[in-house]
């Protein structure tokens, strides 16, 4: 699957910190935050509701109970950054990437992924429930007890992802390759799996959640 990679200029101006460029532009009503990187800072009680981001590249930064319902990001990369329990409810992210970042117990409900890759993070506990999901790439994840109940997904992989426990309740799983995962525990009922590529003992694991006996 062909992720479109964030446009970012490869020339950003670098701010002393995020609220130092992000209050005069709410002062003029203007919410759009363009072509910025912050780095090695630490963002704490911000809200950034509904605030635009486009072209910005974010390097080890800590959001410490930080609002970002209904932000907009649009070609933006996540290096290295901690975003535990920060609240991303209907937050948009188109041509976003995440490496290495932190997203324990963040909560992405409603939210919306639009040719977004999520690369080596940590994302145990996050919820992305009734989120929607398109040509977005999970790799090599931690998503250890994720809560993905009700998400709309097209064209979604998960490789090389933890998702024991994770609960994919209502989420229809139908064409999605499974194989290089491991989903020991993966909760849901049944009807979820169908379409569903899974490998002979991923089926002889999931046939025992299900309640089924294989003689």
């Amino acid at each position: 699957m062909k992720i479109t990679e964030p446009k970012i200029s490869k020339v950003l101006t670098e701010g002393a910190s995020l609220s130092e460029v992000l209050n005069p532009l709410m002062q003029n009503d203007d919410e759009v935050f363009r072509d910025f990187l912050l780095s090695d800072q630490t963002v704490e009680e911000m809200s950034l509701s509904g605030v635009e981001f486009s072209g910005c590249m974010f390097k080890n930064c800590k959001f410490v109970n930080c609002d970002m319902v209904k932000a907009f990001f649009v070609d933006c990369a996540f290096e290295a950054c901690d975003l535990s329990n920060v609240d991303m409810h209907e937050a948009s992210f188109i041509r976003v990437k995440f490496s290495n970042c932190r997203l324990v117990g963040s909560n992405l409900t409603y939210s919306s992924l639009n040719n977004t890759t999520v690369c080596d993070c940590n994302c145990r506990y996050s919820n992305m429930s009734s989120c929607s999901a398109k040509s977005t790439l999970f790799d090599s994840c931690d998503m250890t007890s994720a809560y993905m109940a009700d998400m709309h997904l097209k064209s979604v992989t998960w490789d090389k992802c933890r998702l024991v426990e994770a609960e994919f309740l209502h989420t229809s799983l139908n064409g999605i390759d499974m194989r290089t995962n491991d989903i020991s525990g993966m909760l849901l009922t049944g009807p979820e799996l169908k379409g569903a590529i899974v490998t002979a003992q991923q089926a002889c694991e999931l046939s025992r959640l299900l309640g089924v006996t294989i003689k």
